[in-house]
């Protein structure tokens, strides 16, 4: 799968709506953040078969699978591009995600529960998304 033509401008356009964005388990989860920006960069919905669980599966998967889950392939960290996931450690059991933006990633942070932006050299693991 490729990325739109216009990816890079449908990133940018999903960056400044997902900035403020409160956690939720049913429609703003990590998972849920990046794959909402494969979408906007006219990919099909790799988190489209979790979209309907509920709340319990959804926090079984985020403890013990999300990063088995990711439906891309790994990349070594330094050569995460503009759209890429990158995995951070969040003091939890599993890594969050994010997307990469650049120097920076916009992923939520477990501290506070919203979006906040982390340095892109700080994560464990990257995907190669499109």
């Amino acid at each position: 799968m490729r990325r739109a033509d216009d990816w890079q401008t449908r990133l940018n356009n999903w960056a400044s709506e997902a900035h403020g964005t409160s956690f939720s388990w049913k429609r703003a989860n990590c998972g849920f953040l990046v794959a909402d920006a494969a979408v906007a960069m006219g990919l099909p919905d790799p988190a489209k078969k979790f979209r309907r669980w509920t709340i319990a599966r959804l926090k079984v998967l985020s403890a013990r699978g999300l990063i088995e889950a990711v439906p891309y392939e790994e990349q070594p960290v330094a050569m995460a591009r503009r759209g890429d996931w990158l995995a951070y450690e969040s003091g939890g059991d599993e890594p969050a995600l994010a997307v990469c933006m650049g120097k920076d990633a916009i992923g939520f942070s477990t501290a506070t529960q919203r979006v906040i932006t982390v340095p892109t050299l700080n994560a464990v693991k990257s995907f190669r998304v499109g």
